[in-house]
């Protein structure tokens, strides 16, 4: 891995000679303060698309990879950009350098493809604990799915306002049926009070 340097005008694929300071981080050999020149273009290498299992096998480690996951959180730091991954119920992180692009329109819950490069970080025995994607710029950000308008708040927001409706609605209908039964016994005593005063006369 190459360690602080821009992006210099390469593409992937581009064959380069790079010279700097060796270096060792987090068990991965590193080149620090790097002198990079270009020698010519070649092809983009190969991308494998992998599970989180097989990343976290550690037999990914330093290649392009491609995987899913669903967007957690997004997070802005004076020198890089980070997500927060989670897929089959494990996190893990994505990150661009600020200087390269800044991220598409993302929101939290959205499914993503991501494309970089694997890294795998190890515990004091060298045994794999995790690991996260370094990403070349926002390109290799791909949106799958938007998350869905209807948030938990929003929906008990919307079952809170239509029970209030119905029992609204079951209010009114009962005062109604009041209303009827009172004008039915006026009605009723009417008719009755008409009925006790009529004369009949037999012609």
């Amino acid at each position: 891995l190459v360690s602080d340097t821009d992006s210099g005008g390469w593409r992937a694929g581009d064959r380069v000679e790079v010279v700097g300071f060796s270096g060792f981080d987090n068990w991965h050999a590193r080149l620090v303060y790097p002198v990079v020149k270009k020698l010519g273009g070649g092809f983009v290498p190969p991308v494998k698309e992998i599970s989180i299992d097989e990343a976290l096998s550690g037999e990914y480690d330093a290649e392009l990879v491609k995987i899913r996951g669903k967007l957690i959180d997004i997070s802005a730091l004076p020198r890089r950009q980070v997500l927060l991954i989670n897929t089959g119920g494990k996190d893990f992180t994505a990150a661009m350098a600020s200087s390269v692009s800044k991220w598409p329109e993302l929101k939290p819950n959205s499914v993503i493809e991501l494309t970089g490069v694997c890294v795998i970080d190890v515990d004091q025995t060298g045994a794999p604990v995790s690991f996260h994607l370094i990403l070349r710029s926002a390109n290799d950000i791909r949106v799958l799915a938007s998350p869905s308008g209807w948030t938990l708040g929003r929906l008990l927001g919307l079952l809170a306002l239509l029970a209030s409706a119905a029992l609204a609605a079951l209010a009114w209908v009962a005062i109604l049926r009041r209303r009827v039964a009172a004008q039915t016994e006026i009605i009723r005593k009417s008719i009755e009070s008409t009925a006790e005063g009529m004369v009949v006369v037999d012609g």
